[in-house]
C-alpha cells in the first residue's frame, strides 16, 4: 500500500528559498526502513515535467522503493541558482530527519534525476558540503549526501 499522505506540501513553511518548493510524497506503508529516493525531475530549470516525476515515482513504488518528488524553483526571467540545489539538499535531510515516520531507512536514501533533475542530482552528489548551499538549522547534523544513484 501507497500512502500520498497529504497531496503535497511545502518543502519549509516559511524559509524564503525553501518555501518555494514543495514535495509530492509517495512512501509505502506496509513495513518499515525502505530505500527512498528522491525523484527530481527535469525540464531545463524552465519547468518541472510531470512525466518524469509522478510516474517515477509509482514505478518506484512498484519495485518496492518508497518515492518522493521534489518540484524545486524554476526560472521566471530570473536567476535562480543556488536554489534548486539548497531545496534539493534540504529536501535529502528533511527525509532522513523523518524516517522512523515515513517508514524509510535513513541509510537507503537516493537521488534520481532527468535532465536538469539529473544536472540537479550530480550537483548533489558533488556539493553536498558546499556551506553556500546549506541553509537550515538541519546542515550540520544530518547527513546531506546522498547514497548510491542513478543518474540519467
Amino acid at each position: 500500500m501507497v500512502s500520498t499522505r497529504e497531496k503535497s506540501q511545502l518543502l519549509h513553511p516559511v524559509h524564503p528559498v525553501l518555501s518555494q518548493a514543495r514535495l509530492y510524497p509517495s512512501f509505502l506503508e506496509d513495513g518499515s526502513d525502505f530505500a527512498c529516493v528522491l525523484v527530481l525531475p527535469g525540464g531545463g530549470y524552465g519547468m518541472v515535467s510531470n512525466q518524469e516525476g509522478p510516474p517515477v515515482a509509482g514505478w518506484l513504488n512498484s519495485i518496492g522503493i518508497s518515492a518522493a518528488v521534489l518540484e524545486y524553483t524554476v526560472a521566471e526571467g530570473h536567476p535562480i541558482y543556488p536554489q534548486p540545489q539548497q531545496q534539493a539538499l534540504y529536501a535529502l535531510r528533511w527525509l532522513r530527519a523523518q524516517a522512523s515516520d515515513l517508514n524509510i531507512a535513513p541509510q537507503r536514501i537516493g537521488v534520481i534525476g532527468f535532465s536538469a533533475g539529473g544536472h540537479l542530482a550530480a550537483s548533489l552528489a558533488n556539493g553536498f558540503d558546499r556551506e553556500d548551499w546549506l541553509l537550515d538549522p538541519m546542515a550540520h547534523s544530518i547527513r546531506s549526501a546522498p547514497d548510491p544513484m542513478p543518474r540519467f
